[in-house]
């Protein structure tokens, strides 16, 4: 098994590798006339576009409402989180049958932050 610092300077090094890519990218997208033409109007469009989601949801949706149930949303999936991680760490089986009986197993990542 390989060591877990040398995977981790290999992963930091074609980070820098893609990093140094896409910033060469954007260099020459920069440097485009078309394309920086179609992303002044994009933008432009955007901005329209959410002038009219909000001006419909103020007018026709309860906005408190949809805030609530995104929140309620978030907390729910944290607790299955929760729950499916004591479960695993409990060793017991992690699954979920939904209505049409299909099953849905948990998918664990591993994430690491400087400490």
């Amino acid at each position: 098994m390989k060591d877990l610092t040398d995977v981790y300077n290999r992963l930091k090094l074609k980070k820098a590798q893609r990093k140094d890519l896409k910033t060469s990218f954007q260099d020459e997208l920069k440097n485009h006339a078309k394309y920086q033409e179609l992303a002044g109007k994009l933008a432009e469009l955007r901005q329209e576009k959410k002038s009219i989601e909000n001006e419909i949801l103020s007018r026709e949706m309860d906005r408190a409402k949809l805030e609530e149930l995104s929140l309620d949303i978030k907390t729910d999936t944290e607790m299955l989180t929760d729950i499916a991680l004591n479960m695993f760490l409990a060793q017991e089986p992690v699954e979920i049958v939904d209505e049409t009986n299909a099953k849905w197993m948990p998918v664990f990542t591993v994430r690491f932050r400087k400490g």
